[in-house]
Formats: C-alpha cells, sequence, structure tokens
C-alpha cells in the first residue's frame, strides 16, 4: 500500500464532493436527488479511503504516522457527517451562512489531509532503503 493509493483516493474523495457542491448550486432538474445519490458515492469514497489509510505501513519505525493519517481520515469522515446530518437534501439552504460555514468545515478537513500527505510524501521519500532517515 503507497501513499499514491491513498492520494488517488482522496482525490477520488474530494472530486466527489467538488460534484456534490455543483450540484447544489446548479439546481437543476432532480438536483436533490442526484445530491442524495452522489452523498451515497461519498459514503463509499469514506470507507474506501479510511480503509486504504489504515494499510499503509509507514517505511522505517515510525507508525505513529499511520495513526496521524488515520486520525486525518476520520477529521474528514466527521466534517462530512456532521455536514450531511445538518443539511439533509431536502432541507438545505446553500445561502445560508450555517452552511457555508458547514461546506468550509469540509474543505478544511480535506485540506489538513492532503497537507499531511504532502509532508508524509516528503519524509517517505527522504527514507533510505533500509527505512531509516538520512
Amino acid at each position: 500500500m503507497s501513499l499514491d493509493e491513498i492520494r488517488i483516493a482522496a482525490k477520488r474523495l474530494r472530486g466527489l464532493q467538488q460534484k456534490a457542491s455543483a450540484t447544489v448550486a446548479a439546481q437543476g432538474k432532480d438536483w436533490q436527488r442526484e445530491l442524495v445519490a452522489i452523498r451515497r458515492e461519498i459514503a463509499s469514497g469514506v470507507a474506501e479511503l479510511s480503509a486504504t489509510a489504515r494499510r499503509w505501513s509507514p517505511p522505517g519505525e515510525d507508525a505513529h504516522e499511520q495513526a496521524d493519517l488515520v486520525e486525518s481520515v476520520n477529521a474528514v469522515r466527521r466534517a462530512l457527517a456532521m455536514h450531511q446530518a445538518s443539511w439533509p437534501a431536502v432541507s438545505l439552504k446553500p445561502l445560508d451562512p450555517d452552511f457555508k460555514a458547514s461546506v468550509a468545515q469540509v474543505r478544511e478537513a480535506y485540506d489538513a489531509l492532503f497537507a499531511q500527505l504532502d509532508a508524509l510524501e516528503g519524509r517517505v521519500a527522504r527514507t533510505d532503503l533500509r527505512g531509516r532517515r538520512p
């Protein structure tokens, strides 16, 4: 399991979240039904990302890095769960300041996860073949 696989799963999930945001913004025909379908895909993506992060083994003796990564994934999961629970598709109000704040919290959780992945990739790249840091 590589960090690349984790990043791919995270990007897929973030893409689904962006698709959900675009669906809400456009409010086309049956947008609420479409949003519910996208949210189901998001739930599946969160499960995939979580499983992928749990399977990752950091090089060397930095087991805390996996725990930190799993916690970042869990922060995304919590932010998404709170957002979706607070804003069901049928009662969603895109212009409501509380809705916008909730969306911002989800984005912040994603940003923190990607920042952590960037930092991990930098450290892993500097690890020599014996698993030690230079």
